[in-house]
């Protein structure tokens, strides 16, 4: 009983953003102006979204393997790009 709640909730949310995406890309796509003027700079967000989802769902997985040792690189490795986005 508890699975069917869990996944019922999980299509709520899944439709409900699904639904606030279309609404925004409507609004975006009904003036030609902002469309063209934002565009670029939507797919470098999105681009960054979908790369920071997949790290951080990997970094959980990574901790366990590799203990602590591996915290160190990763927080130098957010610093530099960090830093680099910052300034380049």
């Amino acid at each position: 009983m508890n699975i069917v709640s869990t996944l019922g909730r999980i299509i709520i949310a899944s439709l409900l953003v699904s639904l606030i995406s279309f609404v925004g890309a409507v609004g975006l796509i009904r003036t030609k102006s902002t469309s063209a003027r934002h565009g670029a700079t939507l797919v470098r967000f999105a681009a960054g979204v979908m790369l920071t989802s997949a790290v951080l769902a990997l970094l959980p997985e990574a901790l366990e393997e590799a203990g602590s040792a591996i915290a160190f690189p990763i927080f130098w490795g957010i610093l530099l790009f960090f830093f680099l986005e910052r300034f380049l």
